[in-house]
């Protein structure tokens, strides 16, 4: 933190992934944030994330992917509208699912059916997986690594998300009935 200067304002300067030289930085300070996950720092990786995603807005290091958890965790659901608000065209069950969620939390449930019949659509993978009674981890083909889409990025999800869906049944209703609604229709 020293070396960006006691003047440096998260909300109005940039870091931007692009500039080879603020990567050091940015992958040090998002493993900080991860080690503070680790110890329970929940409070305190939020805000180092929310710094990232401030300072470098491609995210081009997942940070979308961390955020609506700890926002689900504090029941902030409209933060993660926002999140998903400023990535409309992602691809990661974290924002598409994450924006359905936080929408029922929210008691916008007409907006929730259309969001969820793209999400379901898109990631139909990490729905089924939202209302498996049993969850088993599937190899990855490349250790390490999640394929888009595929079943290990759907139990990934269901692993970090899961928990936020048991504590919003509705939710749970709308995803089986476009489930229900997407197998009927093929």
């Amino acid at each position: 933190m020293q070396a960006l200067g006691q003047d440096f304002d998260f909300k109005q300067e940039r870091l931007l992934w692009g500039h080879l030289d603020n990567r050091p930085f940015l992958r040090a300070y998002h493993g900080y944030g991860l080690q503070l996950l680790k110890r329970n720092g929940k409070k305190q990786a939020r805000d180092i994330f929310e710094n990232i995603l401030a300072t470098n807005p491609n995210d081009n290091q997942g940070i979308r992917c961390i955020l609506p958890a700890l926002f689900f965790g504090v029941n902030k659901p409209d933060r993660v509208i926002g999140i998903s608000d400023r990535f409309p065209d992602d691809a990661m069950p974290e924002t598409v699912y994450g924006r359905v969620l936080a929408l029922v939390q929210l008691d916008r449930v007409l907006e929730a059916e259309v969001v969820l019949a793209r999400a379901v659509a898109s990631l139909p993978l990490a729905a089924h997986e939202l209302l498996k009674e049993r969850h088993i981890k599937p190899q990855s083909a490349f250790p390490g690594t999640v394929t888009l889409g595929g079943p290990d990025q759907a139990y990934e999800y269901w692993s970090d998300y899961g928990k936020y869906w048991r504590k919003t049944p509705k939710a749970l209703e709308l995803l089986r009935a476009a489930l229900y609604a997407r197998k009927k229709a093929h």
